[in-house]
């Protein structure tokens, strides 16, 4: 069967106001499940979680290795506002709205609007009010949990891989040392590595 244009027009109109439809009740949905509030601790978030990190330690600076323009010198605090400037150009998307859109976009596809609208209703009454505020409150205490084990396992970690490292920097200086050990057998030449005798 042939569908004429006029035709053709209308359930393609029909179509985009069906899916505006699901994405304005979705948006309506995510707003009463607080996934505004949600972006807005997540920015925060990425904001303090990378400019904790200082410039000194990013850039490797030491007393030995002051860099190009060290720490105290009169250009310093430009180098510390272009950090300051590069950490809100990475955390600056999503931006609230695009982190909604995609999120509303997500339940459209998902859910139908008479599933949205019973769903709506629901998050709407105290009941559904309730469990929002208790599930943003587990999610709160979920993550400062979260932070105290990884501040709590910070040294254990730490420690655990600097002894692998040394273990593979005495690996390494080992098979080199054999190497050069190699070339020299003719001449007798034995191999030191650093706190273990020739041999």
């Amino acid at each position: 069967m042939r569908i004429s244009p006029f035709l053709f027009a209308v359930i393609a109109t029909a179509s985009q106001t069906t899916h505006a439809g699901s994405e304005a009740l979705a948006l309506q949905f995510i707003e009463l499940l607080r996934y505004g509030s949600q972006f807005e601790e997540a920015h925060a978030l990425c904001l303090k979680s990378n400019s904790a990190m200082p410039p000194e330690k990013i850039l490797n600076i030491t007393p030995e290795n002051p860099g190009p323009i060290p720490p105290g010198s009169r250009l310093w605090p430009q180098v510390v506002a272009a950090y300051d400037e590069y950490w809100k150009d990475l955390c600056a998307h999503p931006t609230r709205e695009e982190f909604l859109g995609i999120v509303a976009k997500s339940y459209a596809r998902n859910l139908t609007d008479q599933e949205l609208s019973a769903i709506i209703q629901f998050y709407s009454s105290p009941t559904g009010s309730k469990l929002v505020a208790a599930n943003s409150a587990a999610v709160r205490e979920l993550y400062v949990e979260y932070q105290r084990l990884a501040a709590q396992n910070l040294q254990p970690a730490s420690a655990k891989l600097n002894k692998t490292l040394e273990s593979l920097g005495e690996a390494a200086a080992a098979e080199r040392c054999r190497e050069r050990a190699s070339l020299k057998s003719a001449a007798g030449v034995g191999c030191a590595i650093a706190g273990k005798p020739n041999g």
